[in-house]
């Protein structure tokens, strides 16, 4: 590089900070501060989207290389069976269909009595009655069930009748005793069992 040359750059570089300012000066003066600053403002947002713009595309990329992924290993995959649910209507029927008939209470009946006597309790005259529920899919059978025993063996036989009877439900246990000291025990089990109609 000639001397001349160098000598003229020096000049260009020299001079290029009084030139900035005196445009920045110029600038200032035709638009104002605050139009300084928002125009600074807008080329910093559209510096922003661009940005912003580039990383989202490159997101993008990423993900539809992950969907196409999953849905070539996909269709190597046999086809899940799904699972078919009856309607609410259908699944209440068969609710009920696990129910008793009616014909069948004296059954119910005969398995309590075995129930108690594995228990060893002593079960006397009952009293039953049949309510028809208005309205209803089954029908209640009341049962008033006199029991003497100890009380371990009359909630043993509480909870083995609730196990092996489903549609069976307790309403109610009454106890007394017949002295301060016994050991024994004077109670009313009320089981209610529901029961379909004929």
């Amino acid at each position: 590089m000639s001397p001349g040359a160098t000598t003229r750059l020096r000049g260009a570089v020299s001079s290029l900070g009084p030139r900035i300012g005196w445009m920045l000066g110029g600038l200032v003066h035709s638009v104002g501060w605050t139009g300084l600053a928002g125009g600074l403002l807008l080329l910093a947002g559209v510096g922003g989207l661009c940005y912003s713009g580039f990383w989202l595309e490159s997101a993008l990329d990423l993900e539809r290389a992950a969907v196409a992924e999953a849905a070539r290993q996909a269709k190597g995959r046999p086809p899940q069976a799904v699972e078919v649910r009856p309607p609410p209507a259908a699944r209440l029927d068969e609710f009920y269909a696990g129910f008793p008939e009616a014909g069948e209470i004296p059954t119910v009946i005969r398995t309590l009595l075995e129930i108690a006597g594995k228990q060893q309790l002593a079960l006397e005259q009952g009293q039953y009655r049949l309510v028809d529920e208005a309205g209803g899919t089954v029908m209640r059978y009341q049962m008033k069930l006199p029991v003497r025993g100890t009380y371990r063996q009359l909630r043993a036989f509480v909870e083995q009748a609730l196990a092996q009877l489903p549609s069976l439900a307790l309403d109610g246990v009454e106890f007394r005793r017949e002295a301060v000291g016994a050991t024994g025990l004077e109670s009313v089990v009320e089981f209610s069992l529901y029961v379909r109609p004929r």
